[in-house]
């Protein structure tokens, strides 16, 4: 996966993201995992503004899931890992339906 600008391009469809959705996803791409801090780090370098900065970002990851599944990628929490995309079994059935 590379960096994006503007949108995520697969063979089947391209999905816009917001600004958030894509540090999150350019963070994920480039390792294997990565920490709910980096996230964080990530999605507001100079601090945020919200008093629960924890579920805003959780927000942010959600919207991101969804984003992401009807291509068939998933972003998984590993408890004491961080996160990572992976392949998402329903996505890829929902491709294979559409084929």
């Amino acid at each position: 996966m590379t960096h994006l600008e503007t949108a995520l391009s697969t063979a089947f469809r391209q999905i816009c993201l917001s600004k958030m959705q894509h540090r999150i996803l350019n963070l994920l791409a480039d390792k294997p995992r990565v920490s709910r801090r980096e996230i964080y780090d990530a999605m507001w370098p100079h601090g945020c503004a919200s008093n629960d900065p924890r579920n805003v970002m959780h927000v942010h990851l959600n919207y991101l899931r969804k984003r992401l599944a009807p291509v068939g990628l998933d972003v998984e929490y590993t408890r004491g890992q961080g996160y990572s995309i992976r392949l998402s079994a329903e996505g890829s059935d929902q491709r294979m339906a559409a084929a």
